[in-house]
Formats: C-alpha cells, structure tokens, sequence
C-alpha cells in the first residue's frame, strides 16, 4: 500500500476550528484522567493497575482528539506539524508498550491480593486494558508512517516546485 503526498486544498479558518475541538478534548479528557487517579501513589500496586485502567479506558476520545489535530494539520498544509504528530506518535507508542509491561506485572501481582470471587472480572477489565493499550500502540506506530509517508521532505517539495517552475516556463519558451 503507497501513501500519495497530501494533496488537499489549504484551508487555514477550518484547521484552526479542528485544532481547537482536540485542545478542548484533550484537556477535558485529561481533567477527568488527573482528578480520577489523584492522589498520586505510584509506589502502590492497586493505584498503578487503576490508573492504567483508567488511562486505557479514556482511549477513544484521546484517539478523537488525535484525529482532530491531524485533519487540521492536513487542511492546513502544515507539514512541520504533522511531522512533529509522528515523532510525538513513535515516542508515545514506545511509552505505551512500556506501560503495557508495566500493567502485565502489576496485574500478575495484584492478581493474588484480589477475592476469588471478583478475580475473573478484575481479569476481564486488565486484559481489556491491555489490548486497548496494545492497539493504540499500533496505531500510533501506524499513524506515524502514513504521516511521514504522506508529508514529503522540504528537498522534495522544493524539488517538485522547481519542476512544475521549470515544466511550466519551458512550454511557454516552446
């Protein structure tokens, strides 16, 4: 599957109204996370599995927020920035498969503190964390070769320029 350079037409009013429907997502998103896993207790097996939990179950906005600064970045033309997207993207998924560890050993851990009797749902939840962990891990390693892929180097840009300059100027002279 090849990926064609971005091809839309800028549309600077539109970017700027998506950018801000993600900055408000993703503060709102957040807000919530941070006012859910406060206090801070990292030391604490119980509060790194909820707040893993947590994380993982705010997925999906944070994945709308996502495309929401992409689209922008794609209206807008604005190639610095979704470069910047997919740097941010590998880190982040590095981050996440860390934390996706992490989450396997606390669960393995927490495992045996849990009752018998609330085990398989507390399981069912970790494993749901889990995959949604792992899938947004692919995404943001997937997203982040479709974005370098779409957004050619400046080199190839000008290059591009300088052709359709050159192709142009020499029907003119023909």
């Amino acid at each position: 599957m090849t990926s064609a350079p971005i091809s839309v037409k800028p549309s600077g009013p539109v970017a700027g109204i998506l950018y801000l429907a993600a900055i408000v997502i993703l503060l709102d998103q957040l807000a919530i996370l941070a006012a859910s896993i406060y206090p801070i207790a990292a030391d604490s097996v119980n509060w790194r599995f909820g707040a893993v939990g947590l994380l993982a179950g705010r997925a999906t906005p944070f994945l709308l927020a996502d495309l929401l600064f992409i689209a922008g970045g794609m209206l807008a033309g604005n190639r610095g920035f979704l470069r910047l997207l997919a740097v941010l993207h590998v880190l982040l998924a590095v981050l996440l498969l860390a934390a996706l560890g992490m989450f396997v050993l606390d669960t393995l851990e927490i495992r045996q503190l849990i009752p018998l009797d609330a085990r398989k749902q507390a399981l069912a939840s970790a494993t749901r964390a889990a995959i949604a962990l792992f899938t947004v891990a692919i995404y943001c390693l997937v997203i982040a070769v479709r974005v370098i892929r779409t957004t050619p180097p400046r080199s190839a840009v000008r290059s591009a320029d300088r052709r359709i300059v050159l192709e142009g100027h020499a029907g003119v002279a023909e």
